[in-house]
């Protein structure tokens, strides 16, 4: 119940942040805004792994969203790339 109270103040202070130092919320922010909720619901996870009636629902949970991110994180970066025809520039700069 917590996390799911607190969510809302993490996108609002996600925005406040990106406006206050004019960058865009492109892809890149997206991925961080992703691991930041991610990492809150697995912390909120981690305390119901020892109760009988949550625990699997829990590990589950934690497991699931830690892959989840991790390939979001490093696998998924190549194929948007390959998708949207993404070109290095000669400066080393990715467009």
């Amino acid at each position: 119940m917590l996390v799911m109270l607190t969510a809302p103040q993490g996108i609002a202070s996600v925005a406040a942040a990106l406006q206050v130092l004019n960058r865009p919320f492109g892809f890149v922010a997206l991925l961080g805004f992703i691991v930041l909720t991610a990492a809150a619901a697995v912390q909120a996870m981690i305390p119901l792994r020892r109760r009988v009636f949550w625990g699997p629902m829990a590990t589950a949970n934690i497991g699931g969203l830690v892959v989840a991110t991790v390939l979001t994180l490093l696998a998924l970066p190549a194929p948007y790339a390959a998708w949207f025809r993404v070109k290095r520039e000669a400066q080393g700069i990715v467009a």
